[in-house]
């Protein structure tokens, strides 16, 4: 497993999808998705170790296990779901099905410090700047 820098992995999509377009592949979903947090999710979302999990019962399960994990976390979670789901497309419908329609958690949100409440005329500037963003 290589580790990119944020740029090179934003810089390798860009180009990825370029050259699709390029092709003629408009349309359809993307080839890329992320998955992001530390488990905010739970349980409707399986952590990292679930997953893996369940991928290395899978591998072993259809006889797709072949060679031996990394003893680096990350690289065993890659072995196992590379395992388990050869190609990226079966890795991307998995982890759809994994969260699609899940509710990715629900937190009470709480200021830092207080806000003043705007007068008339500043929730009036703020309606006004609000409507020429969404445009």
């Amino acid at each position: 497993m290589t580790i990119l820098s944020l740029r090179t992995a934003a810089v390798r999509i860009r180009e990825t999808r370029r050259a699709a377009a390029k092709r003629g592949r408009h349309a359809g979903p993307s080839p890329y998705f992320f998955v992001c947090g530390a488990g905010i999710s739970v349980p409707s979302v399986p952590l990292a170790w679930q997953i893996q999990e369940e991928c290395r019962e899978r591998a072993t399960s259809l006889g797709l296990a072949t060679g031996s994990a990394p003893s680096d976390p990350a690289g065993a979670y890659s072995y196992w779901l590379e395992q388990a789901f050869p190609d990226p497309e079966q890795r991307r419908a998995y982890f759809r099905k994994a969260i699609d329609g899940k509710p990715l958690g629900q937190y009470p949100v709480v200021a830092l410090q207080d806000a003043e409440v705007a007068g008339f005329f500043g929730r009036l500037w703020d309606a006004i700047v609000m409507f020429f963003k969404s445009l």
